[in-house]
């Protein structure tokens, strides 16, 4: 199965965090969504500082990574939390 691979970009430090493999961007969403909705994160208490992009693609049958040459921004966590806090959807608002 091909699992796409997401990471957090912290803006302030210049800085990936080690990636996350979804399914697709709308579970990556919901899953960095609810990490981050937890009051006390840093991520949570300085969203703005926080984008999350799209960096790869791994195949867990074959072991084979295949990194994007540029990532690509999915969202800013700042949006992440906006959208989930007026819509309680941010799946469909990081995915539109």
């Amino acid at each position: 199965m091909i699992l796409r691979m997401y990471s957090v970009y912290d803006i302030k430090s210049k800085i990936y965090h080690p990636p996350q493999y979804c399914h697709n961007t709308g579970h990556a969403t919901r899953m960095f969504q609810s990490q981050f909705s937890k009051p006390g994160s840093v991520m949570h208490d300085y969203p703005q500082d926080f984008q999350i992009f799209e960096c790869g693609a791994y195949d867990d049958s074959t072991c084979q990574i295949e990194p994007l040459q540029n990532p690509t921004l999915v969202c800013t966590v700042a949006d992440l939390l906006e959208n989930s806090e007026v819509n309680n959807d941010p799946i469909n608002q990081a995915t539109a």
